[in-house]
């Protein structure tokens, strides 16, 4: 079969399928920025939320960071992909029809500072519409029209009257329909578009604290009322529509006594107070301050706010749900940062969101928090066993070991880490830090004992696990697992980013601003060499017959950066090949299990693979956020697993392949064709491995991409 597949792709085509096959060859590179993620198995995101949504299907969960906006599939809590838009502002609005997803961004240029709106097609992540604003101040509140075919803003203004602006842009064309400063606004403090997208309520403060409701078609005042609220001293902070567009409701916190967190409900038909409560008040002297942050409406009617009460020695989040004046409380006592926590329904009413820097799920059925995400820690490097079932991490607070099956967390330890190392046997932890490095039992994490080393910043097992390495700021050290040092090399002038055991633990190699390979029977430098890049990371391939090294280099002349891979041959230095598939630093460089490929990942936000013998790009991996790669592991004996860590603190354990390998075996074969076959003429979704021009549909790109790689990795 395959001599018949080499003989139709090179003897029988015809002389115009050669030339696509050839232009394919050529159009690579730009095909490979298309491509999707690895085969994920669990994430464990650093992020810190502020704001949550849902799909109008109750599908996917948006939440948004300074990071950008994750989207989850809430059937399983998968993290689907990673909207890149670094702000801080926590406006989300998805599409009637749940297609697109839209947030404010805003970014500095010239020291002013401006904002934007940016819509992505959510099946995609990819960015459709950018709607420029310009310089401004205050707080946006966006939505979509009812009809989805325009896309509005609200931003509440700073100042007096004339200073709230509106905005509508309709989606087909990008086109700005209307751009206004609506009237009789004084000092607006917080704002919602009803769930008809007709009308738009405003709490504001002019002489007195009031409610106005605008109709969207033409910015018209067409009711007002006073808000009757402890003297006009009740600041508000959020509104909310009910589901129906008949109430209104107001949550926020009182200016002068400031322990008190309020609800207030209006009848939007007369402005008829309907109740006021109180979801804090002043239980004594030592609150420091109190407040109501959300309100939301469930499909049913139901009520929900969200609260924050700081005192000296600690902050509490709440939830109530209210049944006029009856309510009860669910306590969030996971949350790492609370400046604004929110809430959200889901669309079937049978769960509400929380961002609480962490995000929340809560069943209202029982009350009880089914799912967590976000801001587990800081993670900055990890370490896989070589038969991929533990998975350890280190941060600048924490260090953690997960159960690589489930995700699970098996323990962890507070206290920061530079480097972390898991012993071949898979029995024995070891961190680097200021203070040394310490062993501990990988089942339990305890200690069994402390090598003192000023500041090592990276460490690493030998083969046979009985001895440890650990780089310094210009020295290697080499100890025996019992305690006893055996030897200390002098690897001055690097500045040690990495270090390596070769597979027979006869050499060790350490990286930085050269490559500096030592015999450590003796501890003979055997050979140095210099690059024109800083070099970030180095491993040896699984025979010992070549080391691998990615470095960062910048261009003077373009003021570019750019990452590369080199590979050396180990017996002579010789220089064997050089990879260029990176736009930025590489950060991680590992070999597959059985030496074929190469594996790099770098501050582009990406992972390609690449084949050893020829150089050939057989995969990338975008990771649909500007948060680069900055740390990656392999399991030796678990190919093809891998491990790497975001510029963001998210943690990522998959599973990677290479173009064309369907069934994931590492060959492309005659199963994979028959795969593609099968799956000829259908529409796909996500990431699915018979599209392999990730252009949605099975067809014949991706017949004669195959026929490309055919007998790649065999």
């Amino acid at each position: 079969m395959k001599g018949w597949l080499m003989s139709v792709g090179m003897t029988r085509l015809s002389s115009a399928l050669r030339i696509v096959v050839l232009l394919l060859a050529v159009c690579l590179p730009v095909l490979t920025w298309s491509q999707g993620r690895p085969d994920v198995l669990w994430t464990k995101e650093g992020s810190e939320f502020f704001s949550v949504a849902y799909s109008p299907d109750g599908q996917i969960l948006a939440a948004k960071s300074s990071h950008g906006i994750h989207l989850y599939r809430t059937s399983d809590n998968a993290l689907l992909r990673t909207l890149t838009c670094g702000s801080s502002e926590p406006s989300l609005a998805f599409s009637p029809d749940g297609q697109y997803i839209a947030s404010f961004i805003t970014y500095y240029q010239g020291g002013t500072q401006y904002g934007m709106i940016a819509v992505w097609r959510v099946s995609t992540g990819r960015m459709v519409h950018f709607f420029e604003i310009g310089g401004w101040s205050g707080t946006p509140h966006i939505d979509f029209s009812a009809d989805g075919h325009s896309l509005m803003m609200f931003l509440l203004g700073t100042g007096g009257s004339y200073n709230s602006r509106f905005m509508v842009w309709r989606l087909s064309d990008g086109l700005l329909l209307r751009d206004t400063y609506l009237a009789n606004i004084y000092y607006p403090e917080a704002a919602a578009f009803s769930p008809d997208k007709q009308y738009l309520a405003i709490a504001d403060y002019e002489s007195r604290r009031r409610v106005k409701i605008f109709r969207v078609s033409d910015g018209s005042l067409i009711r007002s009322w006073d808000r009757d609220t402890y003297s006009d001293s009740a600041s508000a902070s959020c509104v909310a529509f009910s589901p129906d567009g008949q109430y209104v409701a107001i949550g926020g916190g009182n200016r002068y006594s400031s322990r008190r967190g309020y609800v207030e409900v209006y009848r939007v038909s007369d402005g008829r107070r309907m109740g006021t409560y109180t979801h804090y008040d002043n239980y004594d002297g030592s609150d420091v301050s109190a407040s109501v942050t959300s309100v939301a409406y469930s499909p049913s009617g139901r009520l929900a706010s969200v609260g924050i009460r700081r005192q000296s020695s600690s902050t509490e989040v709440s939830i109530r749900f209210w049944d006029n004046y009856n309510y009860s409380t669910v306590i969030v006592s996971d949350h790492t940062w609370a400046d604004n926590p929110k809430i959200c329904f889901s669309p079937d009413g049978q769960h509400l969101a929380i961002s609480a820097g962490r995000g929340h799920v809560l069943r209202l059925s029982d009350n009880t928090f089914v799912h967590s995400f976000g801001a587990e820690v800081n993670i900055n490097r990890a370490a896989l066993s070589p038969d991929g079932a533990w998975l350890a991490t280190s941060g600048q607070s924490e260090v953690r070991l997960w159960d690589v099956a489930s995700g699970n967390l098996v323990f962890s330890l507070a206290e920061g880490a530079s480097d972390i190392a898991i012993s071949p046997n898979g029995q024995y932890l070891a961190t680097a830090g200021s203070r040394g490095i310490k062993l501990r039992r990988a089942s339990d994490g305890s200690l069994i004992r402390t090598l003192y080393a000023p500041w090592v910043q990276r460490v690493a097992f030998s083969p046979n696990g009985l001895y440890l390495a650990a780089a310094t700021s210009s020295a290697v050290q080499l100890w025996r697992i019992d305690g006893l040092l055996m030897r200390t090399l002098d690897t001055y002038p690097l500045n040690t980013n990495a270090i390596a055991f070769s597979p027979d633990g006869q050499l060790l190699m350490a990286v930085g601003n050269q490559i500096q390979i030592w015999r450590l029977m003796d501890g003979t430098r055997l050979r140095t060499i210099t690059l024109d890049g800083w070099i970030r990371c180095g491993v040896f391939s699984p025979d010992g017959q070549y080391i691998a090294v990615g470095d960062k280099i910048s261009d003077s002349q373009s003021s570019r950066q750019f990452g590369r891979v080199h590979v050396w041959r180990v017996a002579d230095g010789s220089l064997y090949r050089t990879f260029s598939a990176h736009v930025d630093g590489v950060n991680g460089v590992a070999f597959s299990s059985d030496g074929r490929f190469l594996i790099s990942a770098s501050d582009d936000a990406t992972i390609s693979i690449s084949q050893l013998s020829d150089g050939a790009l057989m995969q990338i991996y975008d990771q649909d956020t500007a948060s680069g790669v900055t740390s990656l592991a392999t399991a030796p004996r678990a190919h093809p697993l891998f491990a790497y860590t975001r510029g963001d603190g998210t943690l990522v354990v998959a599973r990677y392949r290479i173009w064309g390998d369907i069934d994931g075996d590492g060959c492309v074969n005659d199963n994979d064709l028959m795969q593609i076959l099968f799956a000829f003429g259908q529409t796909v979704d996500g990431d699915a491995p018979e599209d392999i021009s990730r252009d949605g549909v099975v067809d014949d790109l991706d017949l004669l991409l195959m026929l490309l790689y055919f007998g790649s990795g065999c």
